[in-house]
C-alpha cells in the first residue's frame, strides 16, 4: 500500500466535515439575515442589525475559502488514490516516469510535481524518484514496517528453464528467458 490510510481518511473526513459545518452555518446566517432584513424594513426601513450583516459576510468569505480548499484537497486525494492503485498493481516496483506520463496523458513534469507534493504531504509513502541512466523512475518499496526504505535485490532462478535474473525483494518479475513468473518468495503488501 503506497497511500497513508490514516492520514488519507483523516483529510477526507476533515474536508467533508468542514464543508458541512461551514455550509450549514452560512445557511443559518442567511436565514437570520433574511429574517433581520424583513424585520428591519418593517420597523424603520433599514437593516436592524449591521453587526449581523458583517458576521454573515465574514462567514461567507470563510465558506468560499473552505470550498476552494475542499476541492483542492479532494483533487489531491483523488490523485493519490489513482497513483496508489497504479503502484499496487506494478509487478516489479519500478515505473518509468515517461511511461506513466504517456499512460495518464499528462506531462512528466506535472506528474513528478504532483507525486513529490503528495510524498511531502505524507499522503503517499514507500516510493521515491531515482535516475536510471537517461530515465527517471518511480521506485516503489514494500511496507515492511521498518523505518528505512528497503529495495534490495536477490538472484532468482527460474523453475521452468533454470535461467538466473535479479528480482527486487517483495516483487514479481517475469523470467527474461522463458517468460515464467519469478518472485522472491517474500510476501509484501
Amino acid at each position: 500500500m503506497y497511500i497513508n490510510k490514516k492520514l488519507y481518511l483523516f483529510l477526507k473526513i476533515v474536508a467533508i466535515a468542514g464543508m458541512y459545518l461551514w455550509g450549514s452555518l452560512v445557511v443559518r446566517f442567511i436565514e437570520i439575515l433574511l429574517f433581520d432584513l424583513f424585520a428591519g424594513i418593517a420597523d424603520d426601513g433599514f437593516f436592524a442589525n449591521q453587526f449581523l450583516i458583517q458576521i454573515f459576510i465574514i462567514l461567507f468569505l470563510i465558506f468560499i475559502l473552505l470550498f476552494i480548499v475542499h476541492f483542492w484537497l479532494h483533487k489531491r486525494l483523488a490523485n493519490a488514490n489513482i497513483y496508489n492503485s497504479l503502484f499496487v498493481n506494478d509487478p516489479d516496483g519500478v515505473i518509468q516516469l515517461a511511461v506513466l506520463s504517456r499512460a495518464m496523458g499528462k506531462k512528466a513534469s506535472e506528474l513528478k510535481k504532483d507525486i513529490i507534493g503528495l510524498i511531502k504531504m505524507k499522503i503517499l509513502k514507500n516510493c521515491r524518484f531515482e535516475m536510471d541512466g537517461n530515465y527517471e523512475n518511480i521506485v516503489l518499496f514494500k511496507d515492511t514496517g521498518s523505518k528505512s526504505l528497503g529495495g534490495g535485490t536477490i538472484k532468482a532462478v527460474c523453475s521452468s528453464c533454470g535461467g538466473e535474473t535479479t528480482v527486487r525483494i517483495g516483487y514479481v518479475k517475469s523470467c527474461p528467458y522463458c517468460g515464467s513468473k519469478l518472485d522472491t518468495g517474500e510476501k509484501g503488501d
